[in-house]
């Protein structure tokens, strides 16, 4: 399990392979949001990043609240 808080691309790599194309934003928008998933910041958040497909996005961002979001056990 990885530590909870800010996350690099090459974790969520890690976490799923099948999710890399867009890695890079999802780790970004995910440390902007100090680490969780704010869901009242992500309109504004995919629209300044010009997110094409919410819905795989709030898909990567689920994957590292499940693994980061956790307290290191």
């Amino acid at each position: 399990m990885l530590k909870r808080g800010q996350a690099t691309r090459e974790q969520l790599a890690e976490l799923r392979p099948d999710l890399d194309p867009e890695n890079e934003t999802a780790v970004m928008l995910w440390n902007a949001m100090g680490g969780k998933i704010d869901w009242a910041a992500l309109p504004l958040l995919f629209g300044l990043h010009r997110v094409a497909d919410p819905e795989t996005m709030i898909e990567r961002l689920l994957v590292l609240q499940d693994e980061m979001g956790r307290e290191p056990g």
